[in-house]
């Protein structure tokens, strides 16, 4: 007769070994296995079990936040910071990454040594980490463009993408161009930034196929930037093409909404190409076409 209690703690002691074995939560996903694949290992476990084990603490955490669910990633990453001082040196590298990635997910990067201090994190991290060290600079490269630092940007984001390439992570690399692109735009350097988010949409087809939320991310900084170009019949066909991808992917639209004013109130002619494109995006950006004095359409909070 199977003993059905002995089974399922090989069964979970198997997910743990597997997890770890292929690099944690951060690993599988910047390998373009997704959060599918952590997702799926989590059914395993009870939540019970899950708040006891740190490496399934970590890979719960990663996956609220992938799920933009924050509050539930901080109070498990707080779980996890309560066992660090008995913890595995793995087990404190991917807390380090994750509570820096979700610090980045939450917009919490106005500190005034934010970029300095996750950069001297980097530092402290195995040269041959690429992995880990890739996915803090590209933090740094979107604390320093939201500092306004784009100097930083270019430079961080270079070494970003290099230390991506080093650990074989397409996503990382794709997202790091997303980085560098958007500090040329920031520069004004518009003919330089569209040739960037061209090739970072050309990457996320090729290897995350034409539907993937990605190339739609991609595609939409690149209409934005056709935008400023004056471009606005080539805006809105890259525009009309992501928009798909957009209000299918799982609540991808409220991710990429607030996107489109990253960079200052969006003139008119742009929200008049969003509304005739989809209704929901407009929805979601919660934009009117009609325009102030000043020259910008109304923004209302997405968040209510």
């Amino acid at each position: 007769m199977v003993d059905a209690r002995g089974a399922g703690r090989k069964s979970r002691s198997f997910s743990v070994r597997l997890l770890l074995q292929f690099g944690g939560p951060v690993q599988n996903d910047r390998q373009g296995r997704g959060v599918g694949f952590v997702r799926s290992l989590l059914k395993c476990f009870s939540g019970v079990t899950i708040r006891a084990e740190p490496v399934l603490q970590l890979a719960q955490a990663y996956l609220h936040m992938k799920l933009a669910d924050y509050d539930a990633a901080a109070d498990m990453l707080a779980l996890t910071q309560t066992l660090l001082e008995s913890a595995s040196p793995k087990i404190k590298r991917d807390f380090l990454i994750i509570s820096v990635l979700h610090r980045g997910y939450i917009d919490d990067l106005a500190a005034v040594d934010c970029a300095s201090t996750f950069e001297a994190q980097v530092e402290a991290l195995d040269p041959a980490d690429h992995l880990g060290r890739g996915t803090l600079l590209a933090t740094v490269a979107v604390a320093a463009l939201a500092a306004g630092d784009v100097d930083h940007t270019d430079a961080v984001s270079r070494r970003a993408i290099q230390e991506m390439r080093g650990a074989g992570s397409v996503l990382g690399t794709n997202y790091c161009f997303l980085h560098l692109a958007q500090g040329q735009l920031l520069r004004g350097r518009l003919r330089e930034a569209e040739s960037l988010f061209r090739e970072a949409m050309v990457m996320a087809e090729d290897n995350f196929g034409k539907d993937s939320g990605l190339k739609a991310l991609s595609g939409t900084f690149l209409s934005y930037c056709l935008y400023l170009r004056n471009d606005l019949e080539g805006s809105s066909v890259v525009l009309d093409s992501s928009l798909d991808s957009i209000e299918t992917a799982d609540r991808f639209a409220v991710l990429v909404a607030p996107i489109l004013l990253v960079f200052g109130r969006i003139a008119g002619p742009l929200v008049s190409i969003i509304e005739r494109s989809s209704k929901r995006i407009s929805l979601q950006l919660g934009l009117k076409g009609d325009t102030e004095a000043g020259g910008g359409p109304h923004a209302r909070s997405i968040c209510g």
